[in-house]
């Protein structure tokens, strides 16, 4: 089927066309493939690139596309930056791959993200790494499953989770995940329940913010409160849900941001209750305008998980940054985590490089202030176009949503691939196919972007968005 939709497909030039074929011939191909990898669907596949540079990407038969999908929210200094780059090849000259050993860039990059660390873990944490977002999240349960287990001595080790939240696809990841279609081969595991995000725009509880009074967390505290709901034994004191996994803004879900008091709010039931709080900030390193999602949010998790963006999308490689307590009975006995490429000293040289470019160019003050900018030119288009329903920003990262009608708030995945092709043939690359519907985009421009660049995305975003409608909707 994949070999005769491609011929019918503009977007991609016969070169891709061609080189598209022998790839479906021998490797299975993943479900970026199968949808669009851009989210356009089967009609939109992915131009073959073979050259790419800041936020250009030129494709086998010439043609160039401007990319603010930030490359899977990995791409924080763009596409190939110098400087991580030259970091690699420098520490490759003498130590290239050492096996859980210590190391010089990896002693270096502990010690700097501990000093980096939010809050009060600031100067007072500990970190563990391994080659990416999933293995950091598995690391990540068995650190939180051990304290809970061995040192709290928990009865019970349920976990909680939050719906439209993504963690990777691992089988641990793939289940604390729970898409349908992530789950429906892998075996049942550890007991993982779910609540609502606070997604204010289409409310699982139907309530209307700010007049809901926050009705998501008080439910949440609820089932912590009232025994029958298994979370909590009021007569012994032992709480069953003993972890959240959470987000500080669903990128995956299409750039769901909660509102001010959630996270807060959350953080407080975690402590009035004895649970603990793991941030996933994977996709939102840096990008938030604050080292961790967590900051813009003014509260400290206990376990901090990142990956992609630590090393600017250059190397595999990720991290866990965890207070000190959790890790006293953990250090007790070695081997309780291992990877031959963890800590790897070329992915470590790339990190500490990331960071600190980050901090000499000042990025993270950029993402702020072009994010704003950047989200002021989205509403704009909103109140322009009948087609955008919602659009939020988290520092750089801007999420929207496509719906048929603004009052019912019908959402249309075919409006969202239409645009996602459309802004392909005119050279942009936007990231849709996202959240419950397939209808919202995320943005993840890197943190080196320019309002200039910013006015030209917008510009072409909104001569794709006309045509769409005009033509199509």
């Amino acid at each position: 089927m994949l070999r005769n939709i491609i011929h019918d497909n503009n977007s991609i030039g016969k070169e891709s066309h061609r080189l598209f074929e022998e790839f479906v011939e021998v490797e299975s191909i993943g479900s970026g493939t199968k949808v669009g990898m851009y989210g356009g669907g089967l009609n939109q596949l992915t131009p073959v690139i073979d050259y790419q540079d800041g936020f250009l990407l030129r494709d086998v038969d010439g043609r160039e596309y401007f990319d603010i999908g930030g490359s899977m929210a990995s791409g924080n200094l763009g596409f190939r930056p110098k400087v991580v780059l030259d970091a690699i090849i420098e520490q490759s000259k003498t130590v290239a791959h050492a096996p859980d050993y210590p190391t010089i860039p990896r002693i270096a990059l502990a010690k700097k993200l501990v000093a980096i660390a939010p809050g009060s873990m600031k100067n007072s944490a500990k970190v563990m790494f391994d080659v990416g977002g999933g293995p950091m999240m598995d690391l990540a349960a068995k650190l939180a499953y051990f304290y809970n287990i061995k040192v709290k001595k928990r009865t019970r080790n349920a976990v909680l989770a939050f719906y439209g939240c993504y963690h990777g696809r691992s089988i641990y990841t793939s289940l604390l995940t729970g898409y349908s279609n992530f789950v429906d081969t892998i075996p049942a595991g550890q007991e993982i329940l779910k609540v609502p995000y606070p997604h204010c725009y289409r409310c699982y509880f139907e309530k209307q913010y700010p007049a809901c009074n926050m009705f998501c967390t008080k439910y949440i505290r609820t089932l912590f409160e009232r025994s029958h709901a298994g979370w909590r034994n009021n007569d012994t004191d032992d709480t069953m849900v003993t972890t959240v996994f959470v987000e500080p803004y669903q990128c995956h879900g299409g750039g769901i941001k909660p509102p001010k008091e959630f996270y807060p709010e959350l953080r407080q039931i975690c402590d009035d209750f004895g649970v603990l709080m793991v941030e996933d900030n994977i996709p939102t390193f840096t990008y938030s305008g604050h080292w961790f999602g967590c900051e813009y949010w003014k509260i400290v998790p206990d376990v901090v998980v990142i990956a992609k963006s630590l090393t600017a999308g250059m190397w595999p490689l990720g991290a866990i940054i965890a207070k000190k307590e959790l890790y006293e009975s953990w250090d007790e006995m070695p081997d309780r985590h291992y990877c031959s490429y963890m800590g790897h000293p070329l992915g470590c040289a790339a990190a500490n490089a990331t960071i600190k470019e980050v901090e000499d160019r000042n990025l993270l003050s950029n993402a702020r202030e072009v994010g704003e900018f950047f989200y002021k030119g989205l509403q704009d288009l909103q109140s322009r176009h009948p087609t955008i329903g919602e659009v939020t920003n988290f520092g750089i990262i801007q999420g929207m949503e496509f719906v048929r009608d603004k009052v019912r708030r019908t959402p249309s995945l075919e409006i969202s691939q239409a645009v996602v092709r459309e802004a392909l043939n005119r050279g942009l690359v936007l990231l849709g196919g996202l959240g419950s519907y397939g209808n919202r985009h995320i943005i993840h421009p890197s943190l080196t972007v320019t309002k200039e660049q910013i006015v030209h995305c917008l510009k072409l975003m909104d001569e794709t968005i006309t045509v769409v409608e005009k033509t199509e909707y």
